[in-house]
């Protein structure tokens, strides 16, 4: 019988696999503290007082959470914001620290958080921080800064 190969869900499940394992952590660190926190109680204690043990979850749930996880990543790997940090990653590759750092200082004081408006000033001071670079990594993070400040213009407008 002739081997199938390498397929699409085999590099699936190489991509959740981490956030799998996360996951399974997670369920780890919760069952150890419903154990700590039932032994601290074990001594006298009121009638009804006790801890309530977490439910603990599926091996399907536990996917679902990692499928999620997986997806959240994703989705911020392919917004401007994602990919706006990935091109400062390649530049720092490249030895082009500063400009980065310059960049990502703005990205943490103005856009970061991806549920408040960004803000232009801090937009700008990293098109300026990278602006001057002939790199192609710079050009892909403002070509993303861009990207990010039209969709906010856009949300201010209507």
């Amino acid at each position: 019988m002739a081997s199938q190969g390498f397929s699409v869900r085999d590099a699936h499940e190489i991509c959740v696999e981490p956030y799998l394992a996360r996951e399974e952590h997670r369920g780890r660190v919760r069952r150890a503290a419903d154990q700590s926190e039932a032994l601290r109680c074990a001594g006298v204690a009121w009638s009804g007082l006790g801890p309530t043990p977490t439910p603990g979850r599926t091996a399907e749930a536990v996917r679902a959470a990692a499928e999620a996880a997986l997806a959240r990543a994703a989705g911020f790997a392919a917004s401007p914001r994602g990919r706006f940090l990935r091109a400062l990653r390649a530049l720092e590759q490249h030895g082009f620290s500063v400009a980065a750092e310059t960049a990502r200082a703005a990205f943490a004081r103005g856009f970061a958080d991806a549920d408040r408006p960004a803000c232009p000033a801090e937009i700008g001071a990293a098109l300026s921080a990278l602006g001057r670079l002939s790199r192609a990594e710079a050009r892909h993070a403002c070509l993303a800064l861009t990207e990010l400040l039209m969709g906010e213009m856009r949300l201010a407008a209507e």
